[in-house]
């Protein structure tokens, strides 16, 4: 999609300045490509998530998962705030682009227009809370957002693991499943799945490679799980995009010091929020049951216990219609075979 989106020349062209969007965009945003750099011309600290571009990316994933109440959004000289809003506002608001590409091109574009990453009077809250917070707790935040840091997260705790095992991240190939008897680590054939070759990467050389799925001592526990059951699901070629999660030898993991970081509970609703309101819709659209895939994308986001007890008995009745159309099919499909077996008789 991006790749034909540069080809075509459908991208916000440069200088990068904000576009007025109309009400319609922001109620209803469907095309985007118009807005947005071309993937490959985002610089590539914004699309990696390192260096300076760390407090934009945090800010763009704060908007979209939690929202900014309250946050003060002070734009550069010359820039108009509402115009800048209502632009990015329309980029998050979009499915059409994928979501390494909103979220680089939100984060990028921020930082071209607005002075500081916004902060939200609850993070302010939440730092001034910290034992190490400084006496103004707004510029502990930007420290903490200029670090990478969460407000959980005091200064020096989180362990930063780079790779330590001498091999080349363009050489690694990524595979489907368990590996500890294939081919070792420096072969060419060696295929390791994300976590085998995570834990490769950051085990001395003298003590060997350590082929093992196992969760790395400094990553989130959902993240692993996840990870994992990703990197089986994706197809051979997909899977390999993969591999910019893995850490580099002067270059932490993203994944790194997300262990106690405090996010895991967000992180598991936002797991069940696009199974229930994303991925189970898709599959009743394909029945047929159109109805109670609409209910369930209608659901409000589900980013807390209350919200998924709400969800509950919408999730109940699509599964059970869900269930007799499957009945049915079944029912339909064993009709039908047993006529043509009486048709071939």
């Amino acid at each position: 999609m991006d790749r034909c989106l540069r080809r075509c020349g459908v991208s916000l062209p440069r200088p990068y300045e904000p576009q007025r969007v109309s009400d319609l965009q922001v109620a209803f945003p469907a095309s985007v490509a118009d807005l947005m750099p071309a993937y490959d011309d985002i610089p590539e600290d914004f699309r990696r998530n390192r260096g300076e571009a760390r407090p934009w990316i945090r800010f763009q994933q704060d908007w979209f998962f939690r929202g900014l109440p309250g946050a003060v959004f002070t734009p550069k000289d010359g820039i108009d705030k509402a115009t800048a809003m209502r632009h990015l506002a329309v980029i998050q608001g979009s499915f059409e682009p994928k979501h390494e590409h909103k979220e680089a091109a939100v984060a990028y574009l921020a930082s071209l227009w607005l002075a500081n990453p916004p902060v939200s009077p609850a993070d302010v809250a939440a730092a001034a809370l910290q034992p190490d917070s400084l006496a103004d707790p707004d510029a502990d935040r930007q420290a903490e957002l200029a670090e990478g840091r969460t407000a959980r997260q005091p200064r020096g705790s989180e362990p930063k693991m780079t790779a330590v095992y001498p091999i080349d991240l363009s050489a690694i190939r990524l595979g489907k499943g368990s590996h500890e008897d294939g081919p070792p680590p420096g072969d060419p054939n060696c295929e390791l799945c994300l976590f085998e070759w995570f834990n490769v990467l950051v085990t001395p050389p003298n003590g060997g490679p350590h082929i093992t799925d196992d969760c790395p001592p400094d990553v989130s526990k959902v993240l692993h799980i996840f990870g994992m059951r990703l990197n089986d699901a994706l197809p051979n070629d997909r899977r390999q995009e993969l591999v910019r999660f893995l850490p580099g030898p002067d270059q932490p993991s993203p994944l790194a010091g997300t262990r106690d970081d405090g996010l895991d509970e967000t992180r598991s609703y936002m797991a069940l929020d696009w199974l229930i309101r994303t991925y189970t819709p898709a599959w009743l659209d394909l029945a047929g049951l159109t109805a109670e895939a609409t209910a369930l994308r209608d659901l409000r986001r589900i980013v807390d216990l209350v919200a998924a007890q709400a969800a509950g008995p919408v999730v109940r009745d699509a599964q059970s219609k869900a269930a007799a159309a499957g009945d049915a099919a079944w029912a339909a499909a064993g009709a039908a075979a047993r006529a043509a077996a009486r048709d071939a008789a």
